[in-house]
């Protein structure tokens, strides 16, 4: 039987295409895009029928929409995104994909939470609480594989999985650290990849101001601490694993291995109690060890300071995706790596004009002097704009305090609710603290 093509992709995804190809066409791709998003890009221009895998490879380039801003003339970020639909194109794909495999009586309810946890990314409370909804209580497997992120987008995305009514299985792909670990234990079971890594660490960020201020980010960083702390010790609980059978030892254990930032293999996190057993089926989405890899933000990952030796780049020879699949024994699709590759090449170049440009104002002291006038002016309209930024930074945290009141109201009613766990009970307790601290402010 022959696969099922579909030719109802948006018109601004053909003319984004297009614009790419015109470009591509005047003034040459450079290192910009191998063969397969050429083809991309033809095919989408042309409007010829696209496959499900092809419509799966568009929705999967969501991940490098933080470079779509980027202009054709400085780099190749913003024409590859545009090569491979746009905006408009990489949206559809990503909702065609969902009405497709929901056609499919078999297919299973999944959400990924893969790459960095923050609320710019794709990977929030609101996402969570969309998929969990859409779920309406039936059994939910969360693929995470993740560097952490932001830690009170974490919390409030592990209340929303521990106060789900329906089963939730995590499966952890390759690398959960930091937040993503609490995100992790939220679900009523908690799987690794055999050759997986399970981080924990106390929380840190930057901060600034006068003595007063600092201490209150250093009560605030020991509360979070003691928070997650919490949370570590009741899944070790549930799990059977105290140390000598005592929680104060085991507190004082675990809170150690936070403070030293402790990598364990999936093995170690078994033994100590963090998870439950590894994945030993094949993941439904077969590119979905690729995709788990590639969205995982080179820079995020090197601020840890006890990365394991296989996590680290083995060969300059070999892009991100290759460098960390190979390490933890996980394959790799060709045209993935073209797509790694695609961006990376672009940002090189991008690097390299810069690093041009810097010698050439070191050199004219002309130049250096229109920049100092150029700063002035930029003093003053930084001024305007700081107003500005915290009239909206108070009013986005006064719709997130109002959204977090209204959590209760936007969960699934099921008659038959789910006991709660020692470790559900803390993320709770983690939740309400959250909403606390953003209604503080």
């Amino acid at each position: 039987m022959a696969e099922q093509s579909y030719t109802d992709y948006p018109k601004a995804a053909s003319e984004n295409a297009q614009r790419a190809l015109n470009w591509a066409e005047e003034n040459g791709w450079g290192t910009c895009l191998e063969a397969t998003g050429k083809q991309r890009a033809n095919q989408l221009a042309k409007r010829e029928p696209i496959s499900r895998e092809t419509i799966s490879r568009m929705a999967s380039f969501k991940r490098h929409q933080q470079h779509k801003d980027v202009p054709y003339s400085e780099g190749c970020g913003g024409l590859a995104w545009d090569a491979w639909g746009g905006t408009e194109g990489i949206e559809w794909a990503i909702r065609k994909l969902k009405q497709i495999d929901n056609q499919n009586p078999n297919a299973m309810i999944e959400a990924n939470i893969l790459g960095v946890i923050e609320p710019s990314s794709a990977n929030t409370r609101d996402a969570i609480n969309s998929a969990l909804l859409e779920a309406s209580g039936q059994p939910v497997v969360l693929n995470i594989s993740s560097e952490g992120g932001d830690v009170f987008e974490g919390l409030s995305m592990a209340d929303l999985i521990s106060s789900y009514p329906g089963e939730v299985t995590a499966k952890g792909i390759g690398i959960v650290a930091s937040i993503a670990t609490v995100v992790m234990l939220a679900a009523d079971k908690s799987l690794m990849s055999k050759n997986g890594f399970f981080m924990i660490h106390n929380c840190w960020g930057m901060s600034m101001g006068n003595k007063e201020e600092m201490q209150k980010m250093i009560d605030l960083y020991e509360k979070v601490d003691e928070q997650m702390l919490n949370i570590y010790v009741a899944k070790i609980k549930n799990s059977g694993k105290l140390v000598d059978g005592d929680i104060k030892k085991t507190k004082k254990m675990v809170a150690e291995m936070m403070t030293a930032e402790t990598w364990m293999t999936a093995q170690e996190a078994l033994n100590y109690g963090f998870i439950d057993g590894y994945i030993e089926e094949q993941p439904k989405d077969k590119k979905l060890e690729t995709l788990a890899f590639a969205s995982l933000r080179p820079d995020s990952i090197n601020k840890f300071k006890n990365i394991p030796k296989k996590v680290k780049l083995m060969n300059e020879n070999k892009s991100l995706v290759e460098k960390i699949a190979l390490a933890l024994g996980l394959s790799v699709r060709a045209e993935e790596i073209e797509i790694e590759k695609e961006i990376s090449l672009g940002e090189e170049k991008k690097n390299e004009e810069l690093d041009d440009m810097d010698k050439v104002v070191e050199e004219k002291d002309k130049m250096i002097e229109e920049l100092t006038k150029r700063l002035a002016e930029l003093e003053t309209k930084m001024g305007a704009m700081t107003e500005q930024i915290e009239g909206m930074t108070k009013e986005k945290e006064e719709v997130m305090a109002n959204a977090l009141a209204k959590t209760v109201s936007g969960k699934v009613e099921n008659n038959s609710p789910k006991v709660k766990s020692l470790q559900h009970e803390q993320i709770h307790a983690a939740g309400q603290f959250v909403m606390k601290q953003i209604l503080k402010r």
